[in-house]
């Protein structure tokens, strides 16, 4: 603490913050994106087929782990703008995990010889891919250890429309303001260019109970998304006989009205209200990077912020 108070107090420095790690944050979701479902309490249906906005005229930047860009999903031509690799972060490829490739599918994916069940919400959007993350763990750079304002720069003027952030890093809110280097370096780049729409992850630190907003949560210009569970039709091939008929009896308990218990609460740690908005991400299948043929399963905030991002 006396070393911070002493760099406090210099007249070159501009902010002392502590260094944190960060990690990283279909079928029904589309239509429960666009629908609401039946909202609180409701029945948790939607209509199928349904006909959501195609994205044909938007570009969507993903800066994450990068994708594999060989997916039936995202191989169609002009799919991909642009794949660049952060100077001394991406490796220009997606890590075992496939996140980068999971958010690409679920905001825009098209499929490309196979069934079109898990295409993005928004299939005829092109996608700007900025790979930070290095190796098989594919692990993200420290918060501030990429200068986001640049990486969103570059993408907005290669025509990127929207924006797609899902990774952050947890919050003490009994130590600081949350306010991170780099919350502040995207509500720089947002304020500068607000003609497009920066999305972002809430955190899945929701079992927390208290309130638990990831880092770049804490931007003040960017659309904060948190979760909620799925189309009740979408929950039924995840969860056990006895809870099947649970989930068919009590239809208002569960369902696109119920929020996540994984997706993080608000407010910020300085007080302000967030998420901005709630999507589809607990219950959740999405295209499965390494075969096109079969679906993987996923509950987090960074699925909802790409649903979203794709609407």
């Amino acid at each position: 603490r006396a070393l911070a108070r002493w760099l406090a107090a210099r007249a070159d420095v501009h902010r002392v913050e502590p260094l944190r790690a960060q990690r990283v944050h279909n079928k029904w979701a589309g239509p429960v994106t666009y629908q609401g479902g039946g909202g609180a309490g409701g029945t948790g249906t939607v209509t199928l087929p349904y006909a959501p906005v195609q994205g044909g005229t938007e570009t969507i930047a993903l800066v994450d782990t990068g994708v594999h860009a060989q997916s039936c999903y995202l191989s169609g031509a002009g799919k991909i703008t642009a794949y660049v690799a952060v100077a001394g972060a991406g490796d220009m490829q997606d890590g075992a995990l496939g996140h980068g490739t999971q958010m690409a599918v679920s905001a825009a994916g098209a499929a490309s010889g196979a069934s079109g069940e898990f295409n993005g919400v928004a299939p005829g959007a092109k996608l700007h891919v900025s790979d930070i993350a290095l190796g098989a763990d594919a692990e993200i750079p420290d918060d501030g250890g990429v200068d986001l304002n640049a990486v969103l720069g570059a993408a907005q003027a290669a025509g990127a429309t929207v924006a797609l952030l899902a990774f952050g890093s947890t919050v003490d809110y009994f130590l600081d303001s949350g306010y991170t280097t780099a919350a502040v370096q995207i509500d720089t780049f947002a304020h500068a260019q607000p003609a497009v729409l920066v999305v972002v992850s809430a955190g899945n630190d929701g079992f927390l109970v208290s309130p638990a907003l990831a880092s770049i949560a804490h931007a003040k210009n960017a659309l904060v998304v948190g979760a909620t569970q799925n189309a009740n039709a979408a929950i039924l091939p995840h969860v056990g006989a006895e809870q099947r008929a649970s989930v068919q009896q009590y239809t208002g308990l569960f369902g696109p009205g119920t929020v996540s218990a994984a997706s993080s609460r608000g407010p910020t740690a300085d007080g302000r209200a967030k998420p901005d908005v709630l999507a589809p991400g607990e219950f959740v299948s999405t295209a499965n990077s390494a075969n096109c043929a079969t679906s993987l399963a996923r509950a987090s905030t960074s699925i909802a912020a790409a649903f979203a991002a794709g609407a």
